[in-house]
């Protein structure tokens, strides 16, 4: 199924809101993600991030500044590729549960782990820098909540 990138928030089935922002990153903009994922209906708040490339040698500080700005704000938190484990160890740091942070090495990973992680009635938010490829993780989430079935 080709689906049209620029679509950003999609209602798949079982009450599952994506907001599919997996074309580029950078701090300031995940931020803004993370509170359009905070205005979305939903039981629960998933995070999917990937790599935040090209922000030279802070790349890590930054990746892990931004995990800490996230607790409180979703319930659960994927990462995706190296630069994410620092996404994940800074929720860790800022009082996340361990139960709810998982890091995968590839997207396809994530993917093929997605059916796992997101629940009838989650909003959701994948973002990532474009090399991650994060769109895998986005097309395994509209296949195990196909559009149209309640």
């Amino acid at each position: 199924m080709d689906v049209d990138r620029d679509e950003v928030v999609r209602r798949l089935g079982e009450e599952v809101v994506l907001l599919d922002d997996c074309y580029n990153s950078s701090p300031e903009a995940l931020e803004a993600a993370v509170v359009a994922l905070s205005l979305a209906p939903g039981r629960r708040r998933v995070a999917v991030l990937g790599d935040m490339l090209e922000l030279g040698p802070a790349g890590p500080l930054l990746h892990r500044e931004r995990g800490r700005a996230l607790v409180g704000r979703v319930d659960a938190l994927a990462g995706v590729g190296p630069l994410a484990r620092e996404i994940l160890e800074g929720a860790r740091e800022a009082g996340m549960s361990p139960g709810s942070l998982h890091h995968f090495e590839t997207s396809a990973d994530a993917a093929a782990a997605v059916g796992g992680l997101v629940q009838p009635g989650d909003a959701v938010l994948v973002k990532g820098s474009r090399g991650v490829r994060l769109e895998a993780v986005v097309d395994a989430i509209a296949a195990r909540f196909p559009e149209g079935r309640a």
